[in-house]
């Protein structure tokens, strides 16, 4: 295992190479960003791409007043300023009917609008500066129209698990999945910091163990390891958290993933495996 910068790991993507994230805006957010390398790079999880469309629909209903003229203008020029009223609107809507587990759906929703603002800042630079464009862009017109943004939105996620290039998804969606090289991005939020109850918490370690099993060969925590995972200074510690240790131990007994990967605590550097 090792530890690279975020400004290191974009530049060593490769086909087939595998980038786990807890929450979905920053997977957009660096997909987009490979495909302006000139890469192929998709999400896995076409679900997800619906989940971020139906929020621009959403934003088409809304109205002045019952049946009157829609808020969003046609050129999409205010769809940010609308984006904010449907998260503070849909937040109240989580605060007055959530029995539990109130900031975790708050966070989901933030998330989904994150995603969706990521879309929206792709999408204008490229319909205002064709030189923006590229040939791996989700297909759609750049006519700067809601419809053509949804087909912007969608076209950047598939189900495909075998496809022959860069492919972004969340822990959970990589349950079941291998790759030779696997990134984890967003560390901090491996455990979840809004997770509180003992159910939570266990979910998370699950979550964590997963996402350090996907590797076949070469597994990289980008900015710095799990929380779990101890790093004092540039030093090797000679232990790993229990946690860890526990995976490790449950990955042996399970499958060979650990064998393969040398599950102890990583070491900060510039590119080089331990």
């Amino acid at each position: 295992m090792q530890v690279v910068e975020a400004e290191e790991y974009l530049k060593r993507l490769r086909k087939r190479d595998a980038v786990i994230a807890r929450t979905t805006a920053v997977l957009v957010r660096d997909c987009l960003k490979v495909l302006k390398t000139g890469q192929r790079a998709m999400v896995l999880g076409k679900k997800i791409g619906d989940t971020i469309a139906v929020i621009v629909t959403r934003i088409e209903e809304m109205r002045i007043a019952k049946g009157g003229k829609r808020l969003l203008h046609d050129d999409l020029s205010n769809f940010l300023d609308l984006l904010e009223a449907y998260r503070i609107k849909q937040q109240q809507i989580i605060e007055d009917t959530r029995k539990k587990d109130v900031e975790l759906a708050i966070d989901e929703l933030r998330d989904k609008v994150e995603t969706a603002r990521a879309f929206y800042a792709a999408y204008i630079a490229r319909c205002v500066d064709p030189g923006e464009r590229c040939v791996n862009d989700p297909k759609c017109e750049f006519s700067r129209t809601a419809e053509d943004f949804k087909r912007y939105i969608r076209g950047l996620f598939t189900e495909d698990e075998t496809g022959n290039m860069i492919q972004f998804m969340t822990a959970h969606r990589s349950k079941g999945l291998e790759f030779e090289r696997v990134y984890i991005i967003d560390t901090d939020l491996f455990p979840h910091p809004l997770a509180k109850s003992d159910k939570q918490k266990i979910q998370e370690d699950n979550l964590m163990y997963v996402a350090i099993t996907r590797a076949i060969q070469q597994l990289t925590f980008i900015g710095a390891p799990f929380s779990c995972l101890r790093l004092p200074g540039d030093e090797l510690e000679d232990y790993a958290h229990d946690l860890v240790a526990q995976h490790c131990a449950k990955a042996l007994r399970s499958r060979s993933t650990c064998t393969r990967l040398n599950c102890s605590t990583p070491r900060r550097t510039t590119g080089a495996s331990i």
